[in-house]
């Protein structure tokens, strides 16, 4: 931070751990796109309310294209070949996420061959692509809150995602992608609010991706991206510290909002957004400091005034200061999220997902990894 703070439905049968140490196993009805990988860090039994609210979310979007129920049949006995392993990544529901980044990246190739794109959002559309890709390579992995960059050998068995064809006519098909990239933040989104953790963090990281990717791919502005860096592990801190740290940037953060706002025009649309973004910030503030108090923990205060990345004296130097310091906070975000117990799961899913939109509508580039420390 800037100073002085720094759709497929399958039946399958599997073994369940249970939350004493336990292991049983039993045959459940799960949802996923194209996998029999269960999404989330605790497997769940959907029961017919359940699936079909589920169905109703993710099929509004074309991302659920049919159910089949099947019952493995295993036969045995003298002369019967052993099974040869196949590789899948060790992660509940990493499975169907690898399908899904391959089966959008495949989408983003096939935006790419149209013509008439102009330069600047066909370049923000392979950045898009790039990141799809890396996300699956990822989720391919043993360990996915890894990230690894290298690819395994052989590549995961399973997983296959289909989605409608995009079309010809670019309008249209930039229509359906976000669509979809919407659909896959909700799916994600999901995912993290069964988890804890660097795996809630990497189910969120997802989903912010996911809806930064969707509101990227209709921009059409030059974008400008530096090289990607290895990926750097989650620091270990508590909650409560991670709390503490994200509320002294949120300071600073709304402080730099109300230093912009002033040279934007109050009736523009540049002055809505930053009006809207900073009462999400300010919400947020009170929210955490509420949290804190409660705890009995100290609560950073916030100081007299801060140094903006940008002078904000016209409206090109106010989105490129606000678009700074959204970038800034998505790191403490996500430090919030992959420590945060359970019931503050989903505001610290909220606050990355709300900064990463941010980020991008004022004119940053969509990240592969929001909220990570890289």
């Amino acid at each position: 931070m800037w100073a002085p703070v720094t759709a497929l439905c399958l039946k399958h049968t599997q073994p369940i751990t249970s939350r004493g140490g336990a292991r049983t196993s039993g045959t459940f009805l799960y949802v996923a796109w194209g996998s029999n990988q269960n999404p989330g860090d605790r497997t769940r039994r959907l029961d017919r309310r359940r699936l079909l609210g589920l169905a109703a979310v993710v099929g509004s979007s074309g991302l659920l294209a049919g159910c089949v129920v099947s019952d493995p049949a295993i036969s045995g006995g003298p002369g019967t070949p052993p099974q040869i392993p196949i590789p899948t990544p060790a992660l509940d529901g990493a499975l169907t996420a690898y399908g899904l980044e391959l089966a959008l990246a495949g989408q983003l190739g096939a935006l790419l061959a149209l013509p008439g794109l102009p330069a600047g959002q066909r370049s923000r559309l392979q950045l898009v692509q790039a990141g799809h890709q890396r996300h699956a390579i990822a989720m391919a992995g043993p360990d996915p809150t890894n990230r690894s960059t290298t690819q395994p050998t052989p590549a995961p068995s399973g997983g296959d995602t289909t989605l409608p064809g995009l079309g010809s006519d670019p309008a249209r098909a930039l229509t359906m992608l976000t669509q979809q990239e919407g659909g896959a933040a909700r799916f994600y989104r999901r995912c993290a609010l069964a988890s804890l953790g660097p795996t809630a963090l990497l189910w969120g990281s997802l989903s912010a991706a996911a809806q930064q990717a969707g509101a990227a791919i209709a921009q059409t502005s030059p974008v400008t991206t530096s090289p990607a860096r290895a990926p750097a592990p989650l620091p270990t801190v508590s909650d409560t510290e991670a709390a503490q740290q994200l509320l002294a940037q949120l300071h600073a953060v709304v402080w730099g909002y109300r230093r912009s706002m002033s040279a934007l025009p109050r009736t523009g649309a540049a002055f809505a957004r930053a009006a809207s973004s900073l009462a999400q910030r300010m919400g947020l503030r009170d929210q955490i400091t509420a949290l804190l108090s409660q705890r009995g923990a100290s609560v950073p205060a916030a100081k007299p005034a801060y140094r903006m990345p940008a002078d904000p004296n016209t409206e090109a130097h106010v989105a490129n200061a606000l678009m700074t310091m959204e970038q800034a906070l998505l790191p403490y975000a996500g430090q919030w999220l992959g420590s945060a117990a359970t019931t503050q799961v989903t505001p610290a899913l909220t606050a990355l997902s709300d900064s990463g939109l941010a980020a991008v509508g004022w004119g940053a580039p969509p990240s592969t990894w929001p909220g990570w420390p890289d």
